[in-house]
């Protein structure tokens, strides 16, 4: 059945439409929490001290900083419209998903399965609605991904995977684990393109100097990380298997430690399918 385009076409369009309804609702039933209010604040920085203010906070690059405060000066600061943003970038990743589906040859089926458990991934819709850099690393990541696959099967995009990579790296620490995981596939699986990828870590390495420098004259001046960090402790057995739970919970997301983490009549039997199939 999913081998027939129009009907093909008629789910995905309606998997996207479901997979943005269900970004969109409830998205202003709470307010900013601590981490948004530091975004919106370090916004409504000067372009002269954005930079400068965000690299005091040592824990994420400035660009989706500079990208919000962009957002704000077309839109203001109502809550619908800060939050639009990361919706907005999580919709626009649908496309670059699609594309890098295609380009791995997936069935028509595996694409609208992969949809699927993407439009309704409770963690997805949790971190879509909330004013960070998270949708934004994820488009970039799996532009990332669509452009190396297109550049490992058939040696094209290298300077647009080069760009994305840059801009990746400039919004989450975390893209540099895409671009290492990148480096060794070709390292592994295509040797001998060895020189361009050399290329690419020196380019990103250079361009990333300026920012490496920023942080360590803030750390110098006495910034911190560890108050930053000191929340996160050790993940014990439990909070793995929550996780794992958060990988496949459909719709739910936890909103506070008030909730409970997984609705596990759901998610139990979900895990267990997915092991059985596996």
């Amino acid at each position: 059945m999913f081998q027939d385009r129009r009907t093909s076409t008629i789910l995905t369009v309606a998997l996207c439409l479901v997979y943005i309804a269900a970004r969109l609702w409830r998205l202003t039933d709470s307010c900013l929490w601590f981490d948004e209010l530091f975004s919106v604040h370090a916004a409504e920085h000067t372009w002269n001290s954005l930079f400068w203010f965000v690299a005091q906070d040592l824990i994420h690059p400035p660009l989706f900083y500079a990208v919000l405060k962009v957002w704000i000066g077309i839109g203001g600061e109502s809550l619908l419209w800060l939050r639009l943003l990361p919706v907005f970038c999580s919709a626009l990743a649908i496309v670059p998903f699609l594309y890098l589906c295609k380009e791995l040859k997936l069935s028509n089926a595996v694409t609208l399965l992969a949809l699927v458990m993407l439009a309704v991934n409770g963690s997805l819709i949790k971190y879509t609605q909330t004013l960070r850099m998270y949708t934004m690393l994820m488009f970039l990541s799996i532009v990332s991904l669509w452009l190396f696959v297109r550049y490992f099967n058939r040696g094209k995009s290298f300077a647009w995977l080069l760009i994305v990579n840059l801009l990746l790296i400039y919004t989450h620490y975390f893209g540099w684990l895409v671009v290492g995981a990148e480096i060794v596939a070709l390292l592994a699986f295509q040797l001998i393109k060895w020189r361009r990828m050399l290329t690419m870590v020196g380019v990103l390495v250079v361009a990333f100097v300026p920012w490496m420098i920023a942080v360590l004259k803030a750390a110098d001046a006495g910034s911190d990380v560890g108050q930053n960090i000191s929340w996160m402790t050790k993940p014990r057995l439990r909070e793995m298997l929550t996780f794992i739970f958060d990988l496949t919970e459909p719709f739910y997301f936890q909103a506070s430690n008030a909730e409970p983490a997984s609705i596990y009549t759901v998610s139990i039997p979900i895990v267990l399918i997915f092991i059985t199939a596996i």
